[in-house]
């Protein structure tokens, strides 16, 4: 899924992609962002967040840390309780007639 923004559009892009023989989904410019990594990428946001501001070590080897630690101990059942719920949010953004206001 990539919604058209410049880094998304380079060709380059494509290869890995046409290597593993996966096709691209057909994603509008300013569309509701249903990709399941953004909500993952926010929760781990918050919750470094919070780590550092507990410990205010901003060093740049500390929230590299922080950041590769979080991905690691990320649970493999939220990625995938997030991934499953495409479909839901799929129906929730059709039954908004395309719009973002809904949550999950």
């Amino acid at each position: 899924m990539e919604d058209n923004a410049p880094g998304h559009i380079h060709h380059y892009h494509d290869y890995p992609r046409e290597r593993l023989g996966i096709s691209k989904l057909i994603w509008p410019a300013n569309s509701p962002d249903l990709n399941p990594i953004e909500r993952i990428w926010m929760e781990m946001k918050d919750s470094i967040k919070n780590q550092l501001e507990i410990g205010a070590d901003f060093t740049a080897a500390a929230v590299r840390h922080s950041i590769v630690n979080e991905w690691r101990n990320y649970p493999v059942d939220k990625i995938n309780q997030h991934v499953l719920s495409m479909s839901r949010r799929i129906e929730a953004c059709i039954a908004d007639n395309g719009r973002n206001n809904f949550n999950f």
